[in-house]
């Protein structure tokens, strides 16, 4: 597998409303999310029915319930890390309006409204909560092992033990993301996501930092083979929940090393 994407889930409950503005054929709507817990890609076969579902099915029965009597279609390509929007007949607009608009533009990966076309509208920056690897692969992978917590072993003078454990003892996977960048690609899909908060562009605006901020030790992720489809499902743990970046080289400013100690929460 080629493990180059890292898809972060979010809650709207945490994140707050979220909402665009529709312009059809039929005049103006309004779509509206507050509650849910998604990803740009399906992570409920693993954490669960309901639980990081892919937004974009989300997305597609809002507008069938919507009713508008005109035909969307609706995709997120994980090659492309883009939203598309059409409709099969007239024009289409998009307008985020707010502080609820400004986290729908920026999860659908806009910088602006969409003026009416009769062509597909789709993503022109990156989305939220999706960071693209520079390099395919990690290093330092440990495989997945069990955590030593949970096992407690006692010796008596003659020798004998007694030993108490848990049932279930946490799989745990580690690894690093070498050779990251500092600043991000010009290109949406391009490889790379830039480092620091302070680096990010209009095209690519969400970075290691903000990634990090996010995820702490709460939001799972997948670290995604976009070609396959085939992935891994982890939560952060306490060691790496904190952005601290170390330099690949001593004194070199340009490329960055992050660490990944995880929870193995399944496979995709």
């Amino acid at each position: 597998m080629a493990l180059q994407d890292y898809h972060a889930g979010w809650d709207f409950e945490r994140l707050g409303t979220a909402s665009v503005q529709f312009t059809d054929s039929g005049g103006s709507w309004t779509m509206t999310f507050t509650e849910g817990s998604y990803s740009h890609i399906d992570l409920s076969g693993v954490l669960g029915t309901g639980e990081c579902a892919d937004f974009i099915t989300a997305i597609q029965a809002a507008i069938t319930a919507a009713a508008r009597g005109v035909v969307y279609t609706t995709s997120f390509n994980t090659s492309t890390l883009a939203y598309s929007f059409d409709t099969s007949s007239g024009t289409l607009a998009m307008s985020f309006s707010g502080a609820a608009g400004t986290i729908m533009r920026r999860i659908l990966g806009f910088t602006g409204n969409v003026a009416a076309t009769s062509s597909a509208i789709t993503s022109d920056a990156r989305p939220y909560y999706v960071a693209r690897a520079l390099v395919a692969g990690q290093s330092n992978y440990s495989d997945e092992y069990e955590s030593s917590d949970g096992i407690e072993e006692k010796e008596s003078d003659d020798g004998d033990a007694v030993s108490i454990s848990r049932y279930t003892i946490p799989t745990y996977l580690d690894w690093e993301q070498m050779l990251e960048e500092k600043s991000p690609p010009a290109a949406i899909a391009s490889d790379g996501t830039g480092v620091f908060e302070n680096v990010a562009t209009t095209t690519v605006p969400w970075t290691w930092q903000h990634f990090y901020r996010h995820v702490r030790a709460t939001e799972p992720f997948a670290l995604y083979d976009n070609g396959s489809g085939e992935g891994l499902v982890c939560r952060m743990r306490k060691d790496t929940a904190k952005f601290k970046p170390v330099r690949a080289m001593s004194e070199y400013d340009v490329l960055w090393n992050l660490p990944f100690n995880t929870r193995l929460l399944g496979s995709l």
